[in-house]
């Protein structure tokens, strides 16, 4: 699930399910426009934090990358597809169906219309790439301190559980619910997750020194951090669900009630993202809590 913009496009595995995804997106930079809506993730998800992107800094490096074969970074291999949907009736069905306990909203408004439930089979994906690639590219953007493994390819993998869709309108507007476990990604031996931090920071445009700083104070087991451009979003903290998540806001285009909105957090070991397009902000946090 790679979106097109910050709030848009998340059919493809969805919001909180492209953990790591934008980790080999940062690598491959194939494509860079798509890598500053992206989550980016390691391992197991439990908190989030917000890097603020300067589109000034995408576009730069839209133009480093336009001079490259995209080719030349690597290869995806697909190890096993995204499923199709699969309809199910109730909360109950699709937590026999994803094998884990799946909930649903219990303070719908009384307009409020079930769309569709689905359960989807995530994605399995191998990325193989080119470590010269990737340096010549790292020494032309002129990120600093790049150490990657003395090995010609460095394979990454990331295996998507299924995840499940709730979509929901109300009113003349719109709700969809996602939950997903967590994902699993493999790296190649010798990559220390801090240093792709480091990396994807300097990329983004932070200096090499606070990049540094920055990447060693995150856990990046359990921590997701989501490049939010500054010209599109603002987010804020929030108390949701009995947990700490974050709230993310479009400030870029249309009127204030048909922005889109973002709620994200985990919980049990559950990653929820909650989108609302004709809705504020407070009635997906009273769906939120009302899940059961």
């Amino acid at each position: 699930m790679i979106l097109k913009d910050f709030f848009a496009g998340r059919r493809r595995i969805a919001a909180a399910v492209a953990v790591a995804a934008c980790a080999l997106a940062l690598l491959s930079l194939a494509p860079v426009r798509q890598a500053a809506a992206d989550f980016l993730s390691i391992l197991r998800v439990r908190k989030f934090a917000v890097i603020p992107l300067d589109p000034a800094q995408v576009a730069k490096l839209e133009s480093l990358t336009d001079t490259l074969d995209q080719d030349a970074f690597g290869k995806e291999t697909i190890l096993r597809e995204e499923g199709e949907p699969l309809a199910v009736s109730d909360a109950a069905e699709a937590s026999a169906a994803a094998g884990f306990s799946v909930r649903a909203p219990t303070a719908l408004p009384a307009d409020a219309r079930l769309r569709g439930f689905n359960v989807q089979a995530g994605p399995w994906v191998r990325f193989e790439a080119n470590r010269a690639t990737l340096q010549a590219l790292f020494d032309a953007s002129g990120v600093q301190g790049v150490s990657l493994p003395d090995a010609e390819t460095l394979t990454f993998e990331v295996d998507v559980p299924p995840v499940v869709t709730q979509d929901y309108a109300i009113g003349s507007g719109n709700v969809s619910l996602i939950q997903v476990q967590d994902p699993q990604a493999t790296f190649p031996a010798g990559v220390d997750p801090a240093s792709l931090g480091e990396i994807a920071f300097q990329l983004i445009g932070m200096p090499a020194e606070d990049a540094q700083h920055l990447a060693q104070s995150i856990d990046w087991t359990s921590t997701v951090v989501i490049p939010l451009p500054t010209d599109a979003g603002r987010s804020r903290e929030v108390t949701v669900d009995g947990a700490s998540g974050l709230l993310l806001e479009q400030t870029s285009s249309g009127s204030y009630a048909r922005r889109s909105r973002v709620l994200i957090w985990e919980r049990d070991g559950i990653v929820y993202s909650m989108e609302g397009h004709g809705v504020d902000s407070e009635l997906l946090l009273q769906l939120a809590d009302s899940l059961r």
